[in-house]
């Protein structure tokens, strides 16, 4: 093998990197937002993506979540993640907080609110 051709393959190789580089670390982030936490809230929705995104981080309320990836919203201070996944033609959302604490009444209100479509 020559240098030219060990030349090539590196690049090859590190293009490759480059272009799992967000995905590993979009792997990362949502671990470790829901690492040793428990689901508290999961429920289907017809809401469009950008509809179920903007009432969950732009509506004035219980939650104040922040973006934390491309589909998950976390709120440091409670320690709350909701995640935003795909399935078909739905949307399920989904979040989590630590192990023993769960959602206030107003939190909940407001997930089905987003949920349910009426925002």
């Amino acid at each position: 093998m020559n240098r030219s051709q060990r030349i090539l393959i590196a690049i090859g190789i590190g293009a490759l990197a480059a272009m799992a580089a967000p995905y590993v670390s979009r792997a990362i982030v949502d671990g470790r937002a829901v690492a040793d936490k428990s689901v508290v809230f999961e429920a289907s929705s017809k809401r469009a993506n950008k509809d179920l995104t903007l009432c969950l981080i732009k509506h004035p309320g219980a939650l104040n979540l922040n973006v934390s990836s491309n589909d998950l919203y976390a709120d440091p201070a409670s320690g709350l993640a909701v995640k935003i996944q795909e399935r078909g033609a739905d949307r399920v959302v989904k979040a989590w907080l630590p192990s023993g604490k769960a959602l206030t009444a107003e939190q909940a209100a407001q997930l089905n609110k987003c949920v349910g479509g009426a925002a």
